[in-house]
Protein backbone atom coordinates (compact mmCIF):
# COMPACT_ATOMS: atom_id res chain seq x y z
CA UNK A 1 0.00 0.00 0.00
CA UNK A 2 1.41 3.06 -1.07
CA UNK A 3 1.44 5.39 1.93
CA UNK A 4 1.04 8.66 -0.24
CA UNK A 5 -2.07 9.06 -2.28
CA UNK A 6 -1.07 9.47 -6.73
CA UNK A 7 -1.64 12.23 -8.66
CA UNK A 8 -4.26 10.44 -10.95
CA UNK A 9 -5.85 13.93 -12.38
CA UNK A 10 -6.53 12.32 -15.68
CA UNK A 11 -8.51 9.34 -14.07
CA UNK A 12 -10.66 12.23 -12.61
CA UNK A 13 -11.58 13.57 -15.27
CA UNK A 14 -12.13 10.74 -17.59
CA UNK A 15 -14.21 9.53 -14.25
CA UNK A 16 -16.33 12.84 -14.44
CA UNK A 17 -17.10 12.87 -17.80
CA UNK A 18 -18.46 9.08 -18.14
CA UNK A 19 -21.36 10.76 -15.23
CA UNK A 20 -21.64 13.82 -16.80
CA UNK A 21 -23.09 11.67 -19.85
CA UNK A 22 -25.48 10.62 -18.20
CA UNK A 23 -27.49 13.74 -18.52
CA UNK A 24 -30.91 14.04 -17.41
CA UNK A 25 -30.58 10.68 -15.45
CA UNK A 26 -28.14 12.22 -13.17
CA UNK A 27 -29.28 14.06 -10.13
CA UNK A 28 -26.82 16.05 -8.45
CA UNK A 29 -26.54 17.69 -5.45
CA UNK A 30 -24.51 20.58 -4.22
CA UNK A 31 -23.39 20.55 -0.77
CA UNK A 32 -19.95 23.41 -1.09
CA UNK A 33 -22.35 25.65 1.34
CA UNK A 34 -22.26 23.17 4.21
CA UNK A 35 -19.61 22.63 6.19
CA UNK A 36 -18.18 19.11 6.98
CA UNK A 37 -19.85 19.00 10.52
CA UNK A 38 -23.05 20.03 9.10
CA UNK A 39 -22.91 17.25 6.25
CA UNK A 40 -22.43 14.92 9.60
CA UNK A 41 -25.05 16.37 10.99
CA UNK A 42 -27.89 16.06 7.70
CA UNK A 43 -26.39 12.43 7.06
CA UNK A 44 -26.40 10.97 10.82
CA UNK A 45 -22.70 10.34 10.49
CA UNK A 46 -21.45 8.97 13.87
CA UNK A 47 -17.70 9.87 15.11
CA UNK A 48 -15.34 7.37 14.55
CA UNK A 49 -14.92 4.32 16.88
CA UNK A 50 -18.46 4.90 18.15
CA UNK A 51 -21.14 3.48 16.14
CA UNK A 52 -22.41 -0.18 17.16
CA UNK A 53 -21.74 -3.05 14.37
CA UNK A 54 -24.58 -2.79 11.47
CA UNK A 55 -25.27 -6.67 10.84
CA UNK A 56 -28.13 -6.53 8.36
CA UNK A 57 -29.21 -9.99 7.42
CA UNK A 58 -32.38 -11.86 6.53
CA UNK A 59 -35.55 -9.71 6.07
CA UNK A 60 -33.85 -6.45 7.97
CA UNK A 61 -32.26 -6.01 4.94
CA UNK A 62 -33.80 -3.71 2.20
CA UNK A 63 -31.47 -3.05 -0.67
CA UNK A 64 -28.51 -5.63 -1.17
CA UNK A 65 -25.63 -3.22 -2.97
CA UNK A 66 -22.65 -4.57 -4.64
CA UNK A 67 -23.30 -8.35 -3.93
CA UNK A 68 -20.70 -10.73 -5.31
CA UNK A 69 -22.87 -11.89 -7.45
CA UNK A 70 -23.30 -8.75 -9.46
CA UNK A 71 -21.26 -5.80 -10.92
CA UNK A 72 -19.92 -3.15 -8.06
CA UNK A 73 -16.90 -0.98 -8.40
CA UNK A 74 -15.70 1.01 -5.84
CA UNK A 75 -13.14 4.27 -6.58
CA UNK A 76 -11.27 6.48 -5.20
CA UNK A 77 -9.33 9.08 -7.05
CA UNK A 78 -6.92 11.61 -5.91
CA UNK A 79 -5.46 14.62 -7.44
CA UNK A 80 -3.60 18.12 -6.35
CA UNK A 81 -5.00 19.78 -9.12
CA UNK A 82 -6.54 22.69 -7.60
CA UNK A 83 -10.69 23.07 -8.85
CA UNK A 84 -10.58 19.88 -10.41
CA UNK A 85 -12.34 18.63 -8.23
CA UNK A 86 -16.00 19.84 -7.45
CA UNK A 87 -16.26 20.19 -3.59
CA UNK A 88 -19.10 18.44 -2.14
CA UNK A 89 -20.90 17.73 -5.49
CA UNK A 90 -23.14 14.51 -5.15
CA UNK A 91 -24.33 12.88 -8.22
CA UNK A 92 -26.68 9.97 -8.03
CA UNK A 93 -27.12 8.18 -11.44
CA UNK A 94 -30.56 5.76 -10.92
CA UNK A 95 -32.95 5.12 -8.91
CA UNK A 96 -32.63 5.60 -5.07
CA UNK A 97 -32.60 3.57 -2.22
CA UNK A 98 -36.70 3.69 -1.45
CA UNK A 99 -36.89 2.97 -5.12
CA UNK A 100 -35.02 -0.64 -5.24
CA UNK A 101 -36.54 -2.07 -1.98
CA UNK A 102 -39.30 -3.44 -4.04
CA UNK A 103 -36.30 -4.96 -6.72
CA UNK A 104 -35.74 -8.19 -6.31
CA UNK A 105 -31.89 -10.20 -5.86
CA UNK A 106 -28.50 -7.85 -5.46
CA UNK A 107 -27.87 -4.14 -7.39
CA UNK A 108 -25.34 -3.51 -9.36
CA UNK A 109 -23.52 -0.57 -7.60
CA UNK A 110 -20.50 2.03 -8.04
CA UNK A 111 -19.09 4.24 -5.57
CA UNK A 112 -16.88 7.14 -6.96
CA UNK A 113 -15.32 9.58 -4.46
CA UNK A 114 -13.17 12.30 -6.11
CA UNK A 115 -10.33 14.04 -3.80
CA UNK A 116 -8.68 16.96 -3.79
CA UNK A 117 -5.35 17.03 -1.76
CA UNK A 118 -2.85 19.32 -0.09
CA UNK A 119 0.47 18.33 -2.38
CA UNK A 120 2.44 19.86 0.94
CA UNK A 121 0.78 17.13 3.74
CA UNK A 122 -1.74 14.68 2.08
CA UNK A 123 -3.03 12.18 4.13
CA UNK A 124 -1.85 8.56 4.17
CA UNK A 125 -3.88 6.57 1.38
CA UNK A 126 -4.73 4.19 4.79
CA UNK A 127 -6.67 6.93 6.38
CA UNK A 128 -8.24 8.27 2.67
CA UNK A 129 -9.85 4.36 1.86
CA UNK A 130 -10.69 3.84 5.29
CA UNK A 131 -13.49 6.83 4.96
CA UNK A 132 -15.02 5.56 2.10
CA UNK A 133 -15.60 2.68 3.88
CA UNK A 134 -18.45 4.19 6.95
CA UNK A 135 -17.94 0.89 8.65
CA UNK A 136 -20.23 1.36 11.80
CA UNK A 137 -21.02 4.90 11.23
CA UNK A 138 -24.23 5.36 9.53
CA UNK A 139 -27.24 3.37 11.10
CA UNK A 140 -28.49 0.86 8.92
CA UNK A 141 -25.47 0.63 6.26
CA UNK A 142 -23.84 -2.24 6.33
CA UNK A 143 -20.92 -1.77 3.84
CA UNK A 144 -17.65 -4.81 3.32
CA UNK A 145 -14.68 -4.01 0.90
CA UNK A 146 -13.69 -6.33 -1.37
CA UNK A 147 -10.75 -6.18 -4.02
CA UNK A 148 -12.20 -2.87 -6.29
CA UNK A 149 -15.54 -3.19 -5.24
CA UNK A 150 -18.03 -2.17 -2.31
CA UNK A 151 -20.55 -4.69 -0.90
CA UNK A 152 -23.67 -2.76 0.86
CA UNK A 153 -26.35 -4.04 2.80
CA UNK A 154 -28.66 -0.94 3.46
CA UNK A 155 -31.19 -2.16 6.38
CA UNK A 156 -34.97 -1.86 5.21
CA UNK A 157 -36.02 0.14 8.47
CA UNK A 158 -33.12 2.66 7.53
CA UNK A 159 -34.43 3.64 4.53
CA UNK A 160 -38.17 3.55 6.18
CA UNK A 161 -36.47 6.17 8.11
CA UNK A 162 -35.38 8.48 5.39
CA UNK A 163 -31.63 7.10 4.62
CA UNK A 164 -31.22 8.23 0.80
CA UNK A 165 -28.72 8.06 -1.76
CA UNK A 166 -28.23 11.88 -1.06
CA UNK A 167 -27.61 11.18 2.99
CA UNK A 168 -25.28 8.41 1.66
CA UNK A 169 -23.14 11.05 -0.38
CA UNK A 170 -23.41 13.58 2.36
CA UNK A 171 -21.43 11.05 4.48
CA UNK A 172 -18.68 10.41 2.40
CA UNK A 173 -18.04 13.82 1.68
CA UNK A 174 -17.83 14.48 5.39
CA UNK A 175 -15.79 11.56 6.28
CA UNK A 176 -13.11 12.44 4.26
CA UNK A 177 -13.45 16.40 4.99
CA UNK A 178 -12.89 15.38 8.55
CA UNK A 179 -9.00 14.02 7.82
CA UNK A 180 -6.15 17.06 7.60
CA UNK A 181 -5.14 17.72 4.17
CA UNK A 182 -8.44 16.75 2.44
CA UNK A 183 -9.48 19.72 0.22
CA UNK A 184 -12.28 19.25 -1.52
CA UNK A 185 -14.20 16.05 -2.35
CA UNK A 186 -17.26 14.82 -5.18
CA UNK A 187 -18.48 11.79 -4.71
CA UNK A 188 -20.84 9.75 -7.53
CA UNK A 189 -23.15 6.70 -6.59
CA UNK A 190 -24.44 4.78 -9.44
CA UNK A 191 -27.34 2.13 -8.13
CA UNK A 192 -28.54 -0.40 -10.75
CA UNK A 193 -26.25 0.85 -13.37
CA UNK A 194 -24.73 -2.06 -15.38
CA UNK A 195 -23.34 -0.52 -18.30
CA UNK A 196 -21.80 2.45 -16.13
CA UNK A 197 -20.00 -0.18 -13.84
CA UNK A 198 -18.16 -1.59 -16.83
CA UNK A 199 -17.06 1.66 -18.14
CA UNK A 200 -15.83 2.47 -14.80
CA UNK A 201 -13.78 -0.92 -14.53
CA UNK A 202 -10.41 0.57 -17.27
CA UNK A 203 -10.38 3.49 -14.93
CA UNK A 204 -10.49 1.16 -11.87
CA UNK A 205 -7.69 -1.15 -13.79
CA UNK A 206 -5.47 1.74 -14.17
CA UNK A 207 -5.86 2.98 -10.94
CA UNK A 208 -4.82 -0.52 -9.42
CA UNK A 209 -1.93 -0.83 -12.12
CA UNK A 210 -0.70 2.06 -10.73
CA UNK A 211 -0.78 1.61 -7.00
CA UNK A 212 0.52 -1.97 -7.69
CA UNK A 213 -2.48 -3.66 -6.89
CA UNK A 214 -3.59 -5.02 -9.97
CA UNK A 215 -4.53 -9.17 -9.65
CA UNK A 216 -2.65 -9.60 -12.86
CA UNK A 217 -0.82 -7.01 -14.08
CA UNK A 218 2.62 -5.22 -13.22
CA UNK A 219 3.99 -1.85 -13.96
CA UNK A 220 7.11 -2.07 -15.98
CA UNK A 221 7.55 1.61 -16.54
CA UNK A 222 6.58 4.14 -19.37
CA UNK A 223 7.48 4.64 -22.69
CA UNK A 224 6.34 7.12 -25.40
CA UNK A 225 3.71 8.44 -22.96
CA UNK A 226 2.14 4.82 -22.31
CA UNK A 227 2.29 2.91 -19.77
CA UNK A 228 3.81 -0.67 -19.93
CA UNK A 229 2.86 -3.37 -18.06
CA UNK A 230 3.52 -7.23 -17.82
CA UNK A 231 1.12 -9.77 -17.41
CA UNK A 232 1.60 -13.64 -16.53
CA UNK A 233 -1.69 -14.52 -18.17
CA UNK A 234 -0.25 -17.19 -21.00
CA UNK A 235 -3.89 -17.41 -22.31
CA UNK A 236 -5.58 -14.05 -22.71
CA UNK A 237 -8.61 -15.98 -24.72
CA UNK A 238 -9.38 -17.88 -21.22
CA UNK A 239 -8.52 -14.69 -18.97
CA UNK A 240 -11.66 -13.09 -17.28
CA UNK A 241 -10.17 -9.83 -17.16
CA UNK A 242 -9.53 -9.23 -21.23
CA UNK A 243 -12.33 -7.40 -21.53
CA UNK A 244 -11.00 -4.64 -19.75
CA UNK A 245 -7.09 -5.20 -20.20
CA UNK A 246 -8.15 -4.91 -24.23
CA UNK A 247 -10.35 -1.06 -22.75
CA UNK A 248 -7.20 0.21 -21.07
CA UNK A 249 -6.01 3.42 -22.71
CA UNK A 250 -2.43 4.10 -23.23
CA UNK A 251 -1.29 0.98 -21.54
CA UNK A 252 0.94 -1.51 -23.35
CA UNK A 253 0.11 -4.98 -22.09
CA UNK A 254 3.99 -7.11 -22.20
CA UNK A 255 3.15 -10.95 -22.33
CA UNK A 256 5.45 -11.64 -19.43
CA UNK A 257 7.51 -15.83 -20.41
CA UNK A 258 6.56 -15.35 -23.27
CA UNK A 259 7.15 -11.34 -25.10
CA UNK A 260 4.14 -11.40 -26.96
CA UNK A 261 2.65 -7.84 -27.36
Amino acid sequence: MSPVPLELAHLVERAQALCAGEGARAFVLERAHLSAAELARRSGLRARGEGPPELGVGREIGVELGHPATLSVSLLLTTARSGLVRDRRITRVGPDLDELVARPGPIPFAQLVLVELDPEAPPEAHALESAGLLVHRLAGYAPRLLPGRLWARVAREAIEAGLSVARLGEALCAAHLELAGVRAVEVALLLGERGLCEALAPLRAEAELRLGRHRRLVLAGERDGALEAECSVLDCERCEERAVCDSLEAVRIIRRRRGAQ
